[in-house]
């Protein structure tokens, strides 16, 4: 995958790959089909799908943040997507919280994304576990002793059932997303933040803990609201009903 130009409809697929920079994706669909395309990343059609039907409805300005096994984001500013110079915009998942903090897939160290996305997650839960044998029971448990088999959802599993490192290991997620929340609040001050994707499955202790580090990060005067998104995983859907009602012809 790659930032898409929503204009041309072309996405870039890798800078490491000669000749396939750019896709004229869209183009190559109406092609195929014989009927106007749009073409947009994931985060910014779910965006779109929550600010016209779902938890953004009559708001101006919001940040869609989807956390699962990556962490993306998508804009919506004066009613309108803002992808960016680039198609770069709502990267969230990539701002940095802890420089001293464990490598990214990215290179860089500490982002959103490498300690609250799923495989973050599971993986700090594993070192953990593997460091400390006296604690985790109930995951450990879980996994019946596979630390192999440790993912995002058997945490969060964990976590409900008052096992207190697993519970640590979402705590992290947690303090990772409200920081970079709370930071992007300052930047731009949007009036909404909804969240979607299975991490934010995690219970509404996990929820209190990103609203408070989310407020305790951004100014006293710069307020908004962190919410759930409204229409799950069927966020991008709506949005793409969005896009296609902009393809067809003006009455």
């Amino acid at each position: 995958g790659g930032p898409v130009d929503a204009t041309t409809g072309t996405v870039r697929l890798s800078p490491h790959v000669p000749g396939w920079e750019n896709v004229p994706l869209r183009r190559m669909l109406e092609a195929e089909f014989g009927a106007p395309a749009s073409v947009d990343n994931d985060a910014n059609v779910a965006a779109l799908g929550e600010h016209r039907f779902g938890a953004g409805r009559g708001y101006d300005s919001l940040l869609y943040v989807t956390v699962s096994t990556g962490v993306g984001g998508g804009w919506i500013l004066h009613g309108q997507p803002w992808r960016g110079a680039g198609g770069m915009a709502g990267e969230i998942g990539h701002t940095v919280v802890d420089p001293d903090g464990p490598v990214c897939v990215c290179g860089k160290r500490g982002c959103v994304e490498r300690l609250a996305a799923g495989p973050g997650i599971a993986q700090q839960a594993r070192e953990w576990l593997e460091a400390q044998p006296d604690r985790g029971r109930i995951l450990r448990a879980l996994v019946r002793h596979d630390l192999e088999a440790v993912t995002a959802q058997l945490v969060s599993q964990a976590a409900a059932q008052g096992d207190e490192l697993a519970w640590e290991a979402l705590e992290v997620a947690a303090w990772a997303l409200g920081v970079g929340i709370g930071n992007a609040a300052n930047l731009v001050n949007p009036q909404r933040f909804v969240l979607g994707g299975g991490v934010t499955k995690a219970g509404e202790r996990f929820w209190a803990m990103i609203r408070r580090v989310a407020h305790e990060t951004a100014l006293p005067e710069v307020h908004f609201d962190v919410v759930p998104a409204a229409l799950g995983d069927d966020a991008p859907l709506w949005g793409a009903i969005v896009l296609a009602e902009e393809c067809l012809p003006s009455k």
